[in-house]
């Protein structure tokens, strides 16, 4: 029995998108996003003990709610507490790194 070849073409590449993407070693796929809301600073300015928290800075969301931490070290900016406080868009890619929610951001700007 013979195949025609765009029939057998057509079964290659259905067969690579079905298999070819369960590795277990692929990452998930960080979407890029903006997230509006409250920059904060996670650790005690104050306090003699040190922050339990994974990275320095968060991000409320307007209600005061925990939206994410935010991972700073691809944003170049010599002056980010001047953000706190205030109403920020946040840019970069949102992923779960050890069960927390972060972003990792590349842009912030005030609103």
């Amino acid at each position: 029995m013979k195949f025609p070849k765009a029939i057998l073409a057509a079964l290659a590449v259905s067969a690579f998108f079905l298999f070819g993407c369960n590795s277990d070693t692929a990452g998930q796929h960080e979407a890029p996003r903006e997230l509006v809301g409250f920059l904060k600073y996670t650790g005690s300015t104050y306090s003699p003990f040190r922050s339990t928290a994974p990275y320095k800075y968060c991000i409320y969301d307007i209600e005061g709610d925990f939206v994410a931490y935010a991972d700073t070290t691809r944003l170049i900016t010599s002056n980010i507490e001047r953000y706190f406080g205030k109403l920020v868009v946040l840019r970069g890619s949102l992923a779960k790194i050890d069960g927390d929610p972060v972003v990792r951001v590349e842009n912030i700007k005030l609103r």
